[in-house]
């Protein structure tokens, strides 16, 4: 039987220091299957879903939420090593939160502002992970870029449209605003890879990203896999969060229902 793939020791306190862990080829065999996924999804997308069509530049499509529904996506939850990938790199059991689908076609120039997921999510705790899986060659100019660190220095910032870069409205909220991380980027380390498909790269959910705004030389799939740890609980943000989870009856505080975030590694 072939040994699954684990994380060494020193590869968890890179993750732990840096918030950010490049995983080449760790996902190599499961390309296929994921890809069949996408293209299911591409065929049947959810309530969730975001599809945009614009004149000279592209297609944008995203979804979540889909893994119970989608044949590949569930095959590739509860069969391949990213539960246990992230188990590892959380030091802790790991539940699935939901799986994000990004799709931009070739000619797309969207850059995604820097920002942190954990204020779009219902979510709050210490330890998570995100592994972001390459589904087509990505290169270097449009790769997914990273503040190492910033996972760790205690702000909680606004999240940002997507489209025009600017805040949601929340004014009682007690967050920040990202700093102009491209205008000032000597004060930071800024991290990125290019990826081969299967490539991933693990990331906590506080960690800093962001995309550039160079043309797509071709497609783009990736496929994100959000895992949460023992220790998260509900957090009820001042705006409908992404995903939204609306039938979720909980306060601030809460455990989360095994019923619909399982504990898969």
């Amino acid at each position: 039987m072939a040994q699954l793939p684990s994380l060494s020791a020193e590869e968890v306190a890179v993750f732990r220091a840096r918030g950010v862990l490049p995983l080449p080829g760790l996902f190599t065999d499961w390309v296929d299957i994921l890809r069949e996924g996408v293209e299911e999804n591409l065929r049947s997308p959810g309530p969730f879903c975001t599809d945009s069509v614009s004149d000279g530049e592209g297609r944008f499509f995203d979804d979540y939420c889909n893994w119970e529904r989608i044949p590949g996506y569930k095959k590739f939850a509860l069969e391949s090593p990213c539960a246990a990938i992230a188990a590892q790199a959380m030091q802790s059991r790991a539940r699935l939160f939901h799986e994000h689908l990004v799709m931009k076609s070739a000619g797309t120039a969207q850059a995604t502002p820097w920002h942190h997921d954990i204020s779009y999510y219902c979510v709050q705790g210490q330890k998570t992970a995100s592994i972001w899986i390459a589904l087509d060659q990505i290169p270097s100019q449009n790769a997914v870029k990273f503040v190492a660190g910033s996972h760790a220095n205690g702000t909680t910032y606004f999240p940002r449209k997507f489209l025009d870069g600017r805040d949601y409205d929340y004014p009682s909220a007690d967050y920040a605003s990202v700093p102009d991380i491209d205008a000032r980027s000597d004060e930071f380390e800024i991290l990125s890879w290019a990826t081969q498909p299967g490539d991933a790269v693990l990331f906590h959910f506080n960690t800093l990203h962001a995309t550039s705004a160079a043309p797509l030389e071709g497609p783009r799939r990736a496929i994100a896999w959000r895992w949460l740890g023992e220790d998260v609980r509900f957090h009820k943000r001042p705006g409908v969060t992404s995903p939204p989870y609306p039938d979720l009856a909980l306060n601030t505080g809460d455990a989360l229902p095994e019923a619909v975030f399982p504990f898969l590694g």
